[in-house]
């Protein structure tokens, strides 16, 4: 159907309307109208509030560990093993979150240690006590392509070095692409 065939009866209808409605209680009307929109608004923020990550974390509904593993995702499962006594202290590299970080790593408030930390940046936490080091992958891509912080070489260079130290584990992205790992210093 076409609605623009039936716009030559508009003004027919808009007065039979206006006689239709001429004797109606209005306010019974806007107020009964504004109930209804404020219960069915109430009540899809109440179902929001109740099924999402504020209320279902804060008021315990969900597990702690299992809100953080949803909110967090592989971010957290790295984190928690960081923080266990065979990993720590460990050091966090080129991730710019560091919830939970501490007091199990040392974020990486600069986003380069890798370039403030000597010449070879293994050994040196390795002499500042740290056990492991976990690395955000897709924090040095971003400082790759994004930022250009190394060249391609050296990017691959950085990767075979963490590479090449014993894994501890990796969370994440897909096989043999993780978003974090984990990695033994000593």
């Amino acid at each position: 159907m076409q609605g623009r065939l039936l716009l030559p009866a508009l003004p027919v209808a808009a007065v039979l309307w206006a006689r239709a409605i001429d004797g109606f209680d209005w306010r019974f009307f806007l107020r009964g109208a504004v109930g209804i929109v404020a219960a069915v608004n109430l009540a899809s923020l109440w179902a929001g509030l109740l099924a999402g990550p504020v209320l279902a974390g804060g008021l315990g509904f969900v597990p702690t560990a299992e809100f953080y593993d949803r909110v967090l995702g592989s971010y957290y499962r790295a984190v928690v093993a960081a923080a266990v006594p065979e990993a720590a202290p460990a050091i966090l590299v080129w991730e710019p979150r560091a919830y939970f970080c501490l007091p199990g790593c040392r974020p990486d408030d600069l986003l380069d240690l890798w370039r403030v930390s000597g010449p070879d940046p293994v050994e040196t936490w390795r002499l500042q006590g740290f056990k492991s080091v976990l690395i955000s992958w897709r924090g040095l891509d971003y400082a790759v392509e994004v930022w250009g912080s190394f060249s391609q070489e050296e990017a691959e260079r950085i990767r075979g070095r963490l590479r090449s130290l014993p894994v501890l584990g990796e969370w994440g992205g897909r096989p043999g692409r993780p978003e974090y790992g984990l990695y033994q210093l000593r």
